[in-house]
């Protein structure tokens, strides 16, 4: 099912660009409304946060990213972009700056990015084939060679110049529910109003 879905959505460039531009927002919406602990596209690939800064205003920048945790504790992301012909903006955040952060399991993790050449994407193509099993074919459609990437985990200094700013990240706290639930309290809804 997931193979033919991926094979679906790598022939239709309509179907490309609606994931491009909904599948990130509505995993972010509901990775915030869950305190953390869902994400759609979770149900069908392993999934993560990735932080960045970005590469023109150093704002953290949040993307979710199919990520494959090796046994070693790196984590390997393919910046595949739904197979269309440009690379991901997350990916030039990287090249700028290889700092981040990956949300995994609730928790964050400091790592440190490093773009794999060649010979490494073929000693890792195993692990990247067992991640996005249509990888060769999106990457030859978008005629572009995809950039991936191996996190390495590491601690934080306490005194980090630069980076996403996420040391202290800890997924929202639920709401207190309102003392009288006939009764609107500000904060009740998300967003704070009706």
């Amino acid at each position: 099912m997931l193979i033919r879905l991926l094979s679906l959505a790598s022939r239709s460039r309509l179907l490309k660009s609606c994931m491009a531009a909904l599948l990130h927002r509505i995993d972010l919406a509901s990775h915030r409304l869950s305190h953390g602990r869902w994400m759609p596209t979770r149900l069908l690939l392993p999934t993560v946060l990735l932080i960045t800064n970005g590469s023109r205003t150093g704002a953290p920048r949040t993307v979710p990213v199919i990520s494959d945790l090796g046994a070693d504790g790196t984590f390997l992301i393919i910046g595949s972009n739904y197979g269309r012909p440009q690379h991901p903006a997350w990916t030039s955040n990287l090249l700028l700056d290889p700092r981040a952060v990956i949300i995994h399991a609730r928790r964050a993790v400091p790592v440190t990015a490093r773009l794999l050449n060649g010979t490494e994407k073929t000693l890792h193509h195993a692990r990247i084939t067992a991640l996005n099993p249509l990888f060769d074919t999106l990457e030859a459609n978008a005629k572009r060679t995809f950039r991936v990437f191996l996190l390495l985990p590491k601690p934080v200094p306490d005194d980090l110049p630069a980076g996403p700013s996420v040391q202290n990240y800890q997924p929202a706290a639920p709401e207190p529910a309102p003392a009288d639930p006939t009764v609107w309290h500000p904060g009740s809804f998300p967003g704070g109003t009706p």
